[in-house]
């Protein structure tokens, strides 16, 4: 994984997409990079073109994947682009703007929402800011305006 750490909840969701690719073989071949849990939803990393296999076929793997967590599942695959990855995490949300502060200590990036958007943001800022955090490396303002 990203960071190293190998917790219970990545090795219950691995040994789920084993067994299932014995049924679905699109699962044979695929990459999970990491994931990463928060209190309402797994968010699954994947190497780039394998997204849509563990999405499914009309959603189904994330589907029974839901269903035995109890969460809601994000699939992402693995992207240098800063703004690909937070478009993927805020989906179907959109993206009004992604601006740079520059502070003495240190940079952010400040994601900027429609406030109408606020309710739909599959996360809350802390979460959001955590899983940005652990993704790409950078510490990210959720705005809404």
């Amino acid at each position: 994984m990203l960071d190293g750490i190998i917790t219970k909840t990545t090795v219950d969701i691995s040994r789920f997409l084993y067994n299932l690719s014995k049924k679905i073989t699109s699962l044979q071949d695929i990459t999970i990079l990491d994931i990463i849990t928060t209190s309402n939803s797994l968010i699954i990393l994947t190497e780039k073109g394998d997204g849509a296999k563990v999405v499914g076929k009309n959603g189904k793997i994330v589907k029974m994947l839901a269903e035995k967590t109890g969460k809601s599942i994000r699939v992402l695959e693995n992207s240098d682009n800063f703004e690909e990855i937070i478009k993927g995490l805020v989906f179907p949300v959109k993206i009004k703007g992604i601006n740079t502060l520059y502070k003495v200590e240190k940079e952010e990036k400040k994601i900027i929402i429609s406030k109408k958007d606020k309710n739909r943001v599959p996360f809350n800022e802390t979460s959001f800011r955590t899983v940005v955090k652990k993704l790409t490396g950078q510490d990210v303002i959720l705005h809404f305006e």
